[in-house]
């Protein structure tokens, strides 16, 4: 039994990966390492752990998975990423850590995400899905839709940043703190 590996700096020139398997096996779970501007995507029986590392200017979508974690790769100026949930992704977390941080990062949650990190220095941009309950940005700039969050959902935004601007559109009794 193990999981999918792959090193996409091994494929010159690669523009898209994506990885689906129904082999008995499989635990269900994805690693990309050296992403960099590569569109990666979890298709069928990638259910458990989406993990894509050093992205400088891509896009991640979910598919089937549970949990996304998704990395910026350290010393790259301008590095951006957009990262799509699937419709069973509970967990979403963008650029977590000061070195991991995307400078622009687009979320968009499914109809489970529960949890949302994003760290982006520059812009974060969010929106919540029916099942939205914990957002925390850290950023200059955030945008964030949470009409449709949970009612009593929690939303930091901005946290521990100099933050210069924040925009949040709320739903159903949602809290903010700043």
């Amino acid at each position: 039994f193990s999981d999918a590996v792959v090193e996409a700096d091994d494929f010159k020139g690669l523009k898209e990966v994506t990885v689906a398997t129904s082999k008995l096996g499989n635990l269900g779970n994805l690693t990309v390492n050296d992403a960099g501007a590569v569109t990666v995507t979890a298709g069928e029986g990638m259910k458990g752990n989406l993990i894509v590392n050093d992205v400088t200017t891509g896009v991640v979508n979910a598919g089937a998975a549970k949990t996304v974690v998704v990395d910026a790769k350290a010393g790259t100026a301008d590095d951006t990423v957009t990262v799509n949930a699937g419709a069973a992704t509970t967990t979403m977390s963008v650029g977590a850590g000061a070195s991991d941080a995307f400078d622009n990062a687009t979320v968009i949650a499914g109809a489970a995400t529960t949890d949302i990190t994003v760290e982006a220095g520059k812009t974060a941009v969010v929106t919540a899905g029916a099942a939205t309950k914990n957002i925390t940005t850290t950023s200059n700039a955030a945008t964030i839709d949470a009409s449709a969050a949970v009612k009593d959902a929690v939303i930091l935004v901005n946290k521990g940043a100099d933050a210069s601007t924040a925009s949040v559109t709320l739903g159903n009794d949602a809290t903010v703190t700043s």
